[in-house]
């Protein structure tokens, strides 16, 4: 039996009470040392509310508990997060541009309150809301906006996005204290996108102010945002907590915490749910059936993923081979695959990384299963027995990603391959991803969120100076310059397709499927409306009061 909203919110709220307050009255970092702050083509937009507009008089109540498999890469700087990380980033910090719940950019719920974009796309002027503050009391201003872009291009950034922003930025000046203005090297159509909400995390603003006078580490320990929630407390592999910021400019936010509890077995994350004591979890589609006939609400995020596994190092036997690559996609039986994981309930797809949501997606045709063909292809490229080294973990939004690399590697053994399953955390993997470490033959499996504009995504794969790049591969990197450079929408689309093209003829990537996040959640939850925004739960739109 099902306890009560009241039930169920003070249960989560007793235990997290504590470890929220003193987290927050003593401002005291995950290390227990106690830190000091110091001192689509829309050219023009513009909006009346200020930030310091008084804010609803309902205060909030209570504690959101969300139970779910992973916590991205499990850290709170923008610039060295994954994007599993939007799924918290978006309650800490503030994008550039925000979106409204038709997905589209919305400059009065923006940091930027108005934007110009000259003739030729290469000069984008940003006028930016005067009386927003961070955490810590500081004024959020232009010099904010012109460092956090300037952090994530900086040259030994580690930020996946680094590579995007160079490409496109030729310099970021503030002509005064609330004016951003970005030229950039050639006409960029989209730049607003990249820097709203609705993409990755290259819009996020974080305080000049604070990381200058305490450094890096002291603020990825006690990070500073001006988003509706404030760090609170955090254990690693177990809890991210955040305690609400009562002065934020755009709404009273809806619960004085939100509490992320890290469950990564779905069977414990249901028990969590049946017993009232979280208030969401993720859930695979077999398990939310089961949660939904005992009265719980099904929450679906519909073509939140593009499920694939990437194959790493192309630059390096055995996967420098197409015929091997090509080999590994039609050893695998999607649809089988899409039964006994899914319920039936993905959609398999022919594409990677340009997917349905994205501006200029082409279909391409799907991989059928074959494996006596992928026998023979393996067989003309001189390696029947390909060493492959499959990566296997948790990850955030598909909680079927161990069974599902445990089944591929099983089918890749069928037509000869000889494959070795590592278990580990998606962490450690990108790190060693990053140096340029990992085992010849690697493969490992994400799910990447959908984007209207996906270029940022596909260089940040695709391109041969990215830090997580799969490919070093010349013409590649030629098309990625020329859809950077469109200076119209219909030739981005044109080559977009041609990049689709590309990527199915020479087997570069392994698509899998497309898939819904899905979520089961207490029925007090209420309503849940989710954008297209990419990697994002749209947890704002749950707890912004209606």
């Amino acid at each position: 039996m099902r306890r009560s909203r009241r039930a169920s919110l003070t249960l989560v709220a007793t235990a997290t009470a504590v470890l929220i307050l003193s987290a927050c009255a003593s401002s005291t970092t995950t290390d227990g040392q106690t830190d000091e702050p110091g001192a689509t083509e829309q050219p023009t937009a513009s909006s009346e509310p200020t930030a310091s507009s008084e804010p609803t008089e309902e205060t909030p109540s209570e504690t959101l508990t969300i139970a779910l498999t992973a916590l991205g890469n499990q850290t709170f700087d923008p610039l060295l997060s994954d994007v599993g990380n939007k799924v918290f980033l978006t309650l800490m910090y503030d994008y550039l541009i925000d979106i409204n719940g038709d997905s589209e950019l919305d400059p009065e719920r923006s940091v930027a309150e108005s934007w110009e974009v000259s003739e030729g796309n290469t000069v984008h002027t940003f006028h930016i809301r005067e009386g927003i503050t961070f955490h810590n009391g500081d004024d959020l201003t232009a010099e904010d906006v012109k460092f956090s872009l300037e952090r994530i291009m900086r040259e030994d950034s580690q930020s996946a996005y680094a590579g995007n922003l160079r490409e496109q930025i030729a310099s970021v000046e503030v002509p005064d204290p609330y004016t951003v203005v970005i030229t950039t090297n050639s006409s960029s159509i989209f730049l607003e996108y990249d820097l709203s909400q609705l993409i990755g995390n290259e819009g996020v603003i974080v305080p000049k102010g604070y990381i200058e006078a305490n450094g890096e580490e002291a603020f990825q320990q006690n990070p500073v945002g001006s988003g509706p929630y404030k760090f609170a407390d955090f254990r690693a592999d177990d809890h991210l907590a955040l305690v609400v910021n009562p002065d934020y400019w755009k709404f009273t936010p809806a619960y004085e915490s939100v509490v992320f509890r890290i469950v990564p077995e779905e069977q414990t994350r249901s028990a969590l749910l049946q017993r009232g004591e979280v208030d969401i979890i993720s859930a695979s589609p077999r398990k939310a059936r089961e949660l939904e006939a005992e009265g719980f609400t099904r929450h679906v995020k519909e073509g939140a993923y593009a499920v694939t596994v990437l194959l790493d190092q192309q630059w390096e036997p055995p996967l420098d081979d197409a015929r091997v690559r090509e080999a590994l996609n039609i050893a695998i039986d999607r649809d089988g695959l899409n039964q006994s994981l899914f319920e039936g309930l993905a959609t398999v797809t022919g594409n990677y990384s340009i997917n349905s949501l994205d501006l200029g997606y082409k279909e391409q045709p799907l991989y059928e299963f074959d494996p006596e063909r992928a026998r023979q292809l393996l067989e003309e490229a001189g390696n029947p027995n390909p060493t492959i080294v499959a990566w296997s973990y948790e990850r955030a939004g598909l909680p079927e990603a161990q069974r599902m690399m445990e089944a591929i590697a099983s089918m890749w053994q069928d037509v000869g391959a000889e494959v070795e399953i590592r278990s580990s955390d998606y962490n450690t993997v990108r790190g060693l991803q990053q140096d340029d470490a990992l085992p010849d033959g690697s493969v490992h499996p994400i799910n990447a969120g959908g984007q209207t504009v996906g270029i940022g995504r596909l260089s940040s794969i695709f391109g041969s100076n990215a830090l997580l790049s799969v490919t070093h591969d010349p013409r590649m990197d030629e098309l990625i310059a020329e859809v950077a450079a469109s200076e119209d929408v219909a030739t981005y689309k044109r080559l977009m397709g041609e990049i689709a093209d590309y990527i199915r003829e020479n087997h570069i990537s392994l698509p899998l499927y497309e898939l819904g996040n899905v979520f089961m959640a207490q029925e007090h939850v209420g309503s849940w409306n989710f954008t297209t925004a990419a990697f994002s739960w749209d947890l704002l739109n749950l707890v912004e009061r209606n």
